[in-house]
């Protein structure tokens, strides 16, 4: 059945991949990828590290680990990618994790984590409530 160019939902079945495409449609499936690196460089915006970056859409002004503080993460950011346009508004890890490893959080996450400690966050790391239901990009 067509869907008349909807996005898939959790409820609608996502499109078949061209032949070939590298990325599995289930779970466990091969794929050619063998390794993925993702980075995250945390308590520090795009600008402060990367703003110097003539590729990017960053502010120089704002840039205060520039290039000479940072040359291998400007090197990573040029030999693979530049994700200087990817927002996340976390006010700490709690939500933030889940943004950046998922692209969602938990409708739970988003009530509760101001009240939280930062030590009771990591004792309950795997708890059901604060999962994202799609999983996260390291499962």
């Amino acid at each position: 059945r067509a869907y008349a160019g909807m996005p898939p939902t959790a409820t609608q079945p996502a499109p078949a991949p061209e032949p070939g495409h590298p990325i599995p449609t289930t779970l466990g499936a091969s794929s050619p990828i063998r390794y993925v690196l993702y980075i995250i460089k945390e308590n520090r915006t795009c600008d402060q590290v990367l703003g110097d970056m003539p590729e990017g859409n960053g502010d120089p002004g704002l840039c205060i680990f520039g290039e000479k503080v940072t040359p291998n993460q400007h090197q990573l950011s040029r030999d693979f990618v530049l994700l200087d346009n990817t927002y996340c508004s976390g006010v700490l890890s709690a939500d933030g994790h889940n943004w950046s490893c998922s692209a969602i959080t938990t409708d739970y996450i988003e009530r509760s984590f101001c009240g939280w400690p930062r030590r009771a966050i990591l004792m309950v790391r795997n708890w059901p409530m604060r999962m994202p239901w799609r999983g996260h990009l390291r499962d």
